[in-house]
C-alpha cells in the first residue's frame, strides 16, 4: 500500500521519507520499498516493541527535518499508533484523523455493528457470540452460508488462519465445530450472514473529507479478483461509478462525522439488490488508491494537500473501465479462479487489455519490480524442486 503514496508524491518532487520496521515478517515487502527511487530517506525501528519504537522513530525523523511535515500511515498498526499518540505527534506532524474513539469503534466489529444497527446503516444480518452457549440460538437464526469474523484480527487469528480474513460456515454443524476451534483462542467473535454474489458485486468507495465531512474528491472501483480468492484483498480492480454507492458513502460519513481519508467496501446482495457495508477503513491508505491515481483522481496527493491545509483544485470526474493489478495477489489467485472455472484463459487475457496501473511495476521506478520478479522466480523454482524431489525421497525411505 505504501507504493501508491510514495510514487504519487515522488512524481511531484515531494520528498518522501519511509519509516520501516526491522522485521523478518515483512522483509520481502520492505526489500521492495526501500529501493524505490522515490524514497529520499529511510528510517528503521525495532518491531519487538512496535508502538514505543515507532514513536521514537517518528521523533527522530522530526529532529532530523527540523520542521513539521505530513504524516500518512500505510498500514493498520501505524495508523493505530498515530491515533493513540496524536497529542504527542501533533507538534511534529500534520495529519487529519477522526477522533480516536471513532476509529476504535469502526475497526472493532462488535462496536461498529452495534452502532450500525442503532443508526440504521446497511449491514448484513449479524450476531455476536460471547461463549459456546450462544451458538445453538445463532445457528437457528442465521442464514447459510455465514461467516465467522474476529472483532480484531490479532496475532492469534493470523497464527491459526494466516491471511484468511474470515471462516466460511455452511451448516449448523459446521458452525458448532468451527466456533469450538475459534473459542480456543478468541474470547468472542461475530457471526455474519454472507452476502450472496461474486467478486464483481464488491464495490469500494474512496474519499477525502474536510472537517465538516464534505468530500474533497470521490472515487469508486469494483473488485474483479481477490487473494485469498473470493474473500481477501484486491488482486485486480476496475474503476467504475454507482450513484447509490456515492449517496450511501457520504451519508455514512456524515452520520459518523468522519474526516480525512475514508474507504468503504460494499457488496451487492443479489437477493434484495441492496448494498451492504462489509468494511470501513479510516485514516490509512488502501492499495486500490493506485487505481484512482491512474484513473484521474490522485488520492494520495489530495490527501497530502488536505493534511497541509493547502487550497487545490482536482477533477470531479475520472476515467471508468480502467484496470489495476496487485501482481503479488494476482499471481497467487488466478490458479484458483481457473481451477474452479470462474475464469477462462480468454477472459483472463481480456481483463488485462485495459490494465493501466500496477501495485509494484512502474516504468519510472523499475528496481522494486525487478526484485519482486527475482523473489517470485526463486520461490517458484524452490517449490518446484521440492515437489520433484519428494517422490525420490519417499523411495529411499
Amino acid at each position: 500500500m505504501a507504493f501508491a503514496v510514495i510514487r504519487s508524491l515522488g512524481k511531484r518532487n515531494i520528498p518522501v521519507i519511509a519509516a520501516m520496521a526491522k522485521t523478518q515478517k515483512h522483509k520481502n515487502i520492505f526489500s521492495l520499498i526501500k529501493v524505490s527511487s522515490f524514497v529520499n530517506q529511510k528510517f528503521y525501528f525495532d518491531e519487538t516493541d512496535y508502538e514505543k519504537n515507532l514513536l521514537k522513530c517518528l521523533t527522530r525523523i522530526h529532529q532530523k527535518l527540523k520542521r513539521k511535515s505530513a504524516l500518512i500511515p500505510v498500514d493498520d498498526d501505524a495508523m493505530f499508533m498515530v491515533s493513540k499518540h496524536r497529542k504527542t505527534l501533533e507538534p511534529f506532524f500534520y495529519f487529519i484523523f477522526p477522533p480516536n474513539h471513532t476509529i476504535n469503534m469502526i475497526l472493532d466489529k462488535f462496536t461498529f455493528y452495534h452502532h450500525a444497527l442503532k443508526n440504521n446503516l446497511p449491514i448484513p444480518d449479524t450476531y455476536f457470540a460471547n461463549s459456546q452457549k450462544d451458538i445453538p440460538l445463532i445457528s437457528k437464526k442465521i442464514r447459510y452460508p455465514c461467516l465467522i469474523k474476529p472483532p480484531w484480527r490479532q496475532k492469534s487469528w493470523y497464527d491459526h488462519f494466516g491471511s484468511q480474513k474470515v471462516v466460511t460456515i455452511h451448516s449448523p454443524d459446521d458452525l458448532q465445530k468451527q466456533s469450538h476451534i475459534v473459542f480456543q483462542f478468541q474470547k468472542s467473535f461475530v457471526v455474519q450472514e454472507e452476502v450472496s454474489g461474486n467478486d464483481k458485486n464488491i464495490l469500494c468507495s474512496f474519499t477525502i473529507l474536510d472537517q465538516q465531512s464534505n468530500p474533497l474528491c470521490f472515487f469508486i472501483c469494483r473488485k474483479v479478483r481477490q487473494y485469498p480468492p473470493y474473500k481477501g484483498d484486491t488482486s485486480m480492480a476496475e474503476s467504475c461509478y454507482d450513484a447509490e454507492i456515492e449517496t450511501i458513502t457520504l451519508d455514512v460519513c456524515k452520520k459518523l462525522k468522519l474526516v480525512g481519508y475514508i474507504s468503504i467496501e460494499f457488496k451487492k446482495d443479489l437477493r434484495d439488490h441492496s448494498f451492504k457495508i462489509i468494511e470501513i477503513t479510516p485514516a490509512r491508505i488502501n492499495r486500490q488508491s493506485g487505481l484512482a491515481t491512474v484513473s484521474g483522481i490522485d488520492i494520495p496527493w489530495i490527501w497530502y494537500q488536505a493534511v497541509l491545509g493547502k487550497s487545490f483544485t482536482t477533477k470531479k470526474r475520472y476515467q471508468m473501465g480502467i484496470h489495476w493489478i496487485s501482481e503479488p495477489n494476482e499471481l497467487r489467485s488466478i490458479h484458483t479462479y481457473l481451477k474452479n472455472r470462474d475464469l477462462s484463459i480468454r477472459n483472463l487475457f481480456n481483463s488485462y487489455r485495459s490494465v493501466r496501473g500496477f501495485e509494484v511495476f512502474e516504468k519510472t521506478d523499475l528496481l522494486p519490480f525487478l526484485i519482486f520478479l527475482f523473489q517470485f522466480v526463486s520461490q517458484f523454482f524452490s517449490l518446484t524442486s521440492k515437489l520433484l524431489l519428494y517422490p525420490f525421497k519417499r523411495r529411499r525411505i
